[in-house]
């Protein structure tokens, strides 16, 4: 299943101001709920991180772990996920792990784990 993409800069904008903030341990999670009743999802990663190669690796490992993710969570929300320094390196697990931690900890799943 496709994600959608945030793209406007006038929605940033607005998820920047209103939106709720999480940090975890490889990025920042900033999050408000939409009107639209999809999640969307955008990835920011700063050119000061790495080589374009290495933004780009890490932005697919990203949404592929969010779409995953996206079956078991709650439906309606923008997400803007920021990429700290350090973590343009990371497996695919290692993603899938720190973007479960954080719907799991603000609570945007909507079918709890059986794990």
């Amino acid at each position: 299943m496709k994600i959608s993409k945030l793209k406007k800069s006038s929605e940033f904008k607005f998820i920047f101001l209103k939106g709720r903030r999480s940090e975890g341990k490889y990025f920042n999670f900033i999050y408000l709920r939409n009107k639209f009743g999809v999640n969307r999802i955008a990835v920011i990663v700063k050119k000061e991180i790495g080589i374009a190669v290495h933004r780009n690796k890490i932005k697919r490992r990203i949404k592929e772990a969010f779409r995953k993710e996206n079956l078991k969570t709650k439906s309606g929300y923008d997400i803007i996920i920021i990429v700290r320094k350090g973590s343009i390196h990371l497996s695919f697990y290692e993603v899938y792990d720190e973007i479960s931690k954080f719907l799991h900890k603000e609570r945007l799943i909507a079918f709890p784990s059986s794990n």
